[in-house]
């Protein structure tokens, strides 16, 4: 009886099941111009249909009429798209001055995107730090006159926007070759605003962190006794254990979120991910069995550097000058703080009093084990470049969240309540 409420969980959870549905990629029918504001320069991202380019090309006078060739590249080369796109692009800021331009990077469709995506950088003249821009954009939209460009501004710090949070400001097509962008209404509080935000979320939409996170605490509660995990050790001792192993993961993750995001440390992104999926196995298997009995904080630790790199390249990508980026470095790890000790102060009761009412055990190796599983799954995932059925079920699990935080605080609650009743009675009969 006493571990009915674990059991309760499991059956839950088996009795769950998510369909998933095979996403399929659509050929976009107008081109995307992105934009990224940037202390130096503002960042051009033009996604461009191949077929419509060669179209425009040929209308223009600079290539003869190609024939497909099957790869989406219609006979083009970087060359003649660069000059191309050199020809179709003029900006000024509001008193007239002319910013210069500079192709950063021209990329050929590939076998998953059939766009040409060319990377324009915008330099305004020196000593200006203009709050807005001029642009005139004639790329394709020229040349056919059905075709449309969409607009939106992808990054900018005085805006208070992000890669993860772009936001549509227009379209160009038709006889509308000009638009002008604004960046007057913004403050330097929105960009620490939204990068506090994006360490909420980075942790509450982040499967595998969160993941990590809670197989690390599962054990919080419990005495490590002849190789097993043994008994309650008491609220004071458990909440001790969650200070230090939280602490340590905090130290390791913030001191690699600084480096890596000054790129003073760097490590392939691939590699990063595997190893943060790999860290769930080893916590899973603390978890199961004590196998870092008393070094639960330096082993927090190592596993937080690890974190901490794969943090920071939400801010490395960003691009920001040194001021802005150290702003940004403290409140996104501001947010990743706050989201763990939110996280934590939800669910570590749970498990206290789910061990102290002895029904922790059979919960805790079925959480264990699930983990086990993700990590495997994550792994296999991130190393074949290719998702599997157990990962993406994961994700679909881990997106009824609240339903499972519901049930457990529900059912630990009702397990203590009739460990207290049963206690009761006991003193009673004696």
């Amino acid at each position: 009886m006493k571990s009915w409420i674990a059991r309760a969980f499991i059956c839950l959870f088996l009795c769950w099941g998510v369909g998933f549905g095979a996403a399929h990629a659509h050929p976009m029918p107008q081109s995307s111009l992105e934009v990224r504001v940037y202390p130096k320069s503002w960042r051009l991202r033009l996604l461009l249909p191949s077929d419509r380019l060669a179209v425009a090309l040929v209308q223009a006078g600079q290539i003869s009429d190609p024939e497909p060739i099957g790869n989406g590249l219609n006979g083009l080369t970087s060359a003649i798209v660069r000059r191309y796109v050199e020809e179709r692009i003029k900006a000024n800021s509001d008193d007239g001055n002319i910013w210069s331009l500079h192709i950063a990077e021209t990329r050929p469709p590939t076998l998953e995107q059939n766009d040409w995506v060319v990377e324009v950088d915008l330099i305004p003249p020196a000593g200006e730090t203009p709050k807005a821009l001029n642009l005139e954009y004639e790329v394709i939209v020229k040349e056919i006159a059905t075709h449309s460009a969409i607009v939106s501004l992808e990054a900018d710090w005085f805006k208070g926007l992000q890669p993860q949070s772009p936001r549509i400001i227009g379209s160009l097509g038709g006889q509308l070759y000009k638009i002008r962008l604004d960046r007057s209404e913004g403050s330097r509080f929105a960009g620490i605003t939204d990068v506090f935000t994006m360490g909420l979320r980075h942790i509450a939409e982040g499967t595998d962190h969160l993941l990590f996170l809670l197989a690390l605490i599962l054990p919080s509660p419990l005495l490590a006794q002849g190789g097993r995990w043994a008994g309650y050790v008491g609220a004071k001792a458990s909440f001790i254990k969650l200070l230090r192993v939280i602490s340590a993961f905090t130290i390791g993750h913030s001191l690699t979120l600084i480096l890596g995001s000054f790129s003073v440390l760097t490590a392939p992104q691939k590699a990063v991910e595997v190893l943060v999926a790999f860290s769930i196995l080893l916590s899973a298997a603390h978890a199961w069995r004590p196998v870092f009995k008393g070094q639960d904080a330096w082993i927090a630790g190592i596993f937080g550097l690890v974190h901490g790199m794969a943090f920071s390249t939400a801010i490395a990508s960003i691009g920001l000058d040194v001021v802005q980026k150290t702003a940004a470095v403290l409140t996104f790890n501001l947010g990743i703080e706050a989201m763990q000790l939110f996280i934590i102060c939800l669910i570590a009761p749970c498990f206290i009093f789910l061990a102290k009412a002895g029904s922790y055990r059979l919960f805790r190796l079925t959480g264990a084990s699930l983990a086990a599983v993700a990590s495997v799954a994550w792994v296999a995932e991130r190393l074949m470049e290719a998702p599997n059925a157990t990962a993406s079920a994961i994700d679909g699990v881990f997106s009824l969240a609240p339903l499972w935080l519901a049930a457990l605080t529900l059912g630990s609650g009702f397990a203590f309540w009739r460990y207290k009743v049963g206690v009761k009675r006991e003193n009673r009969l004696s």
